[in-house]
């Protein structure tokens, strides 16, 4: 879980902090946003793998390791320069192979895709099925009911 804020957390450190929400007792990851000229009100998380990105003006993206806080460099192939490029948002998409760059220049909006390097190890993982839900319980006269 993450908290996303105009000025970062701690208060005024431009940084995104993350929490696991299985121990609510540990510090949370701080992802040096600041630091990187990435912006700390937008954030998004690979569908599969411990990977944040954070948009950036002039450079399009910043990736982190999501369960340390480190920056991955080399985790994005970029269509080439961003200089003068402001990036408003981003996204992975749901197989995890791209990010989607919610960019504008000069009054012009429009969307850029940017490859994520995957290693061997990355991309068995992103290739592998997500298992379905399980069904709903049955009820005891064997009707089933979904609960919304």
């Amino acid at each position: 879980m993450s908290y996303l804020s105009f000025v970062g957390y701690p208060l005024y450190s431009n940084n995104i902090a993350a929490w696991n929400t299985g121990n609510f007792l540990l510090r949370p990851v701080s992802y040096a946003t600041k630091e990187n000229g990435a912006d700390c009100r937008h954030l998004a998380f690979h569908p599969k793998l411990p990977i944040a990105a954070a948009p950036a003006n002039n450079v399009g993206a910043v990736c982190f390791d999501r369960e340390t806080g480190a920056v991955e460099k080399d985790r994005l192939q970029l269509p080439g320069s961003f200089d003068g490029i402001n990036v408003s948002d981003l996204k992975f998409s749901p197989d995890g192979a791209n990010l989607i760059l919610v960019c504008e220049q000069n009054g012009n909006h429009f969307l850029v895709k940017a490859a994520v390097h995957l290693s061997a190890g990355d991309a068995a993982k992103v290739k592998k099925p997500v298992p379905p839900p399980p069904p709903p319980p049955a009820e005891p006269d064997g009707t089933t009911h979904l609960k919304t």
